[in-house]
């Protein structure tokens, strides 16, 4: 049985009855009223992200998980404080999905974010070489079992609730749905090692969150792209060449060009035939309305 989306007054977050014209707590016109994304405030995201990093330092071999279980936290505050769902804010894979563009589009992703790493590393490396060396070919401290359990597992469960299920969801009810994915988008991008790669990935995310109604399948995208990103990893080796010399970096700019050029065409010609239209509710206040 279908009903309208919960009103909410924006001044005291209490809900409100559809024949009202006023907030009865506290006399707010209903006209400023919002659905309950308006409940949280994103800027407490902020004091989570700084202490989940605190923690990834100081935690040694299983920083990762670490950091990831204190994002999770923020998880639980925002949906217990805002009574959103989970239910209705993760969704459910629609019957028969056909997963090959998923593929294809982790496929693509890997070459677009490889080649923006290369392309993106060279201006660095003119200042500071030796920085691009460490950030991109030292080993990790932590296990290759903790970084399996943390860039397989909980960060797309964790990562996709947070700025695909939240932040995209307050920025969208705030801003409008284009806006809303390229906040969250351009959030997750520069808090992520490859900014541009990462930026792009949270774009196809939002697309496809609203594409499919479910934040399943963006999850299960995050996780063969990150699988694909550590069995990359484990199998690159150091180049013979030194890295101060200017064979180097004129390669890999080359060849970084050349990965771009191969994943756009994928990411960017499924992204398009995926976009929402004009108009497009969020999946949260869709699925609460079909309840």
């Amino acid at each position: 049985m279908s009903s309208a989306p919960t009103r909410l007054c924006v001044t005291c977050k209490s809900e409100l009855a559809s024949s009202v014209n006023f907030c009865p707590s506290c006399g707010t016109p209903v006209t400023q009223t919002s659905s309950r994304f308006f409940r949280f405030q994103s800027r407490w995201f902020i004091l989570f992200l700084i202490v989940s990093g605190v923690v990834g330092v100081f935690a040694g071999s299983i920083g990762l998980v670490a950091s990831q279980l204190v994002l999770a936290s923020w998880i639980l505050l925002v949906m217990l404080r805002a009574r959103l769902s989970p239910r209705s804010l993760v969704g459910s894979v629609p019957p028969r999905y056909n997963w090959w563009p998923i593929i294809f589009m982790a496929i693509g992703l890997i070459f677009y974010s490889l080649g923006a790493i290369a392309v993106l590393a060279y201006p660095i490396a003119k200042l500071d070489s030796e920085l691009v060396t460490e950030l991109i070919w030292e080993s990790p401290s932590e296990s290759r079992l903790s970084f399996l359990i943390s860039g397989v597992v909980l960060a797309p469960l964790i990562e996709e609730t947070i700025f695909r299920g939240l932040l995209f969801g307050r920025l969208t009810e705030k801003w409008g749905m284009i806006r809303g994915m390229i906040g969250s988008s351009l959030i997750f991008g520069l808090l992520h090692f490859d900014p541009i790669g990462a930026f792009v990935f949270g774009m196809v995310a939002c697309v496809l969150y609203v594409k499919t109604r479910t934040l399943l399948v963006p999850m299960i995208l995050h996780s063969l792209y990150n699988f694909l990103v550590l069995g990359w990893a484990s199998l690159e080796q150091q180049p013979d060449i030194a890295f101060t010399s200017p064979d180097f970096w004129s390669q890999l700019v080359f060849e970084g060009l050349v990965f771009m050029l191969i994943g756009a065409p994928i990411v960017f010609g499924l992204m398009g035939r995926w976009w929402p239209a004009a108009g497009t509710k969020l999946p949260y206040e869709t699925a609460k309305a079909i309840a």
